[in-house]
This record gives C-alpha cells, sequence and structure tokens, in this order.
C-alpha cells in the first residue's frame, strides 16, 4: 500500500509545447562556469547521474514510468523498489505520460537528492519536423517543476540520446537553446556518462556559457 506521506511529495508540471548505456562509473570530469545573465552556474559532468549531487535528479523516463535500461534502469536500482511503487501509484489512472508532463517523486534511497524528476523525452524521428520543438519542451517543463519544487540545483542527463535515438549533435543544441530560454537561478548539472557525449557538450555548452557571461558584464 502506498504511504500517504510519499504522494504529497508528488507534484506534477504540464506545459505547453513552445515551437521555434551501463551506469556506475564515478564522476570523472567537470566543467564549471557563471552564467551572470540568468544567475545560473552550468556544470558539465562525465559520470553516474545517480552519484551527482542535486535538489532534483532527472530521470529520462519513458511515457509508462517503469522501470527500464539506460538511465532510468539506473535511477531506479539507485532509489530502490519503492520508486517502482511510488511510480505504479502514480499511473494508476493514468494511460501514459506525455512529454511535458513531469512528476516529481520522493528520492527513496538515492541520497545524492532530495527528488527525481521524471522526464519524457520525444522519440527521434527522422520525417519529424517536431523533434526540435518536443524535446526542447522537456527540458522547459523540467525547469519550471524545479522550480516549483523550490530547487537550486537540478542536474540533467543526455535526454533521448540513448534508445530514443535522438542524435547528440543536435540534442545538445537544443539543450543550450534551453538553457539560453530558462529563468532557472542556481545550479545546473549537465551529466554526460559517456566520452563522446562529455567531448560534445565542451565543445557546444562550455564557449556559449562563457559568451554569456562576457556579454553580460559588458552591461554592469
Amino acid at each position: 500500500m502506498m504511504n500517504v506521506k510519499l504522494m504529497k511529495a508528488e507534484l506534477v508540471v504540464k506545459t505547453a509545447m513552445r515551437k521555434p548505456c551501463t551506469y556506475g562509473a564515478k564522476t570523472t570530469a567537470t566543467l564549471t562556469t557563471n552564467t551572470g545573465r540568468t544567475k545560473m552556474k552550468i556544470q558539465i559532468i562525465k559520470g553516474d547521474i545517480t552519484q551527482v549531487k542535486a535538489d532534483v535528479v532527472v530521470n529520462a523516463a519513458n511515457n509508462l514510468l517503469r522501470n527500464g535500461a539506460g538511465v532510468c534502469g539506473a535511477v531506479h536500482k539507485a532509489a530502490g523498489p519503492e520508486l517502482e511503487e511510488w511510480c505504479n501509484h502514480f499511473m494508476r489512472n493514468r494511460n501514459e505520460i506525455e512529454i511535458g508532463t513531469v512528476p516529481i517523486s520522493p528520492s527513496f534511497n538515492m541520497e545524492n537528492c532530495s527528488h527525481i524528476a521524471h522526464t519524457v523525452g520525444p522519440i527521434y524521428q527522422n520525417w519529424h519536423d517536431l523533434n526540435e520543438a518536443l524535446l526542447e519542451a522537456a527540458y522547459h517543463s523540467t525547469f519550471i517543476a524545479a522550480s516549483k519544487m523550490g530547487a537550486t540545483s537540478i542536474a540533467f542527463p543526455c535526454i533521448s540520446t540513448g534508445i530514443y535515438g535522438y542524435p547528440p549533435e543536435k540534442a545538445v543544441k537544443v539543450v543550450r537553446q534551453a538553457l539560453l530560454d530558462t529563468g532557472f537561478k542556481g545550479s545546473v548539472k549537465l551529466v554526460c556518462f559517456s566520452d563522446s557525449d562529455y567531448a560534445l557538450y565542451k565543445k557546444v555548452i562550455k564557449p556559449f556559457s562563457l559568451k554569456i557571461s562576457k556579454t553580460y558584464r559588458k552591461f554592469l
């Protein structure tokens, strides 16, 4: 039976869509920069997201909130069986979770965070002209959910770039735009498990972050 206390931690945020691996390794590298324009610190981390400290850790969830592979499997393993019980209870009267809807659960046994945001990303389709908008909606709604929880730090995995097939070189550009558009104030940790994703994020996100900070300081 689901503990009533657990349900008090439930928060669901749904926003309108805007138009335009194996886990377990310890964190091995970090790059940090400040974006003065949004008072946001961005960290690019190579490692296991279940070991990264943040108020909210983002689970790359499926639309049924079931245990899975990759990030989803790692989060469920770290949080323990109570997370699956919570997800089953949450989905009891629902058919699926749409992109832009972000349930927030307790972190249970995952001690590096206080809450888990269950973010559903899009399955990439070559013929689909809404890939970018759907992925950005996933990030945008997660930022809103974290803000409503009062979070000052949030850790994201690379959403949709695993079995959902979103090309990492395209996804990282969406992440860059989401960081530019968000009003989130605090620490954003972009956690990459693979060497290739980490190198890509360093190449695309790092110069972008420094450019924002440099431009902002001109007007101080």
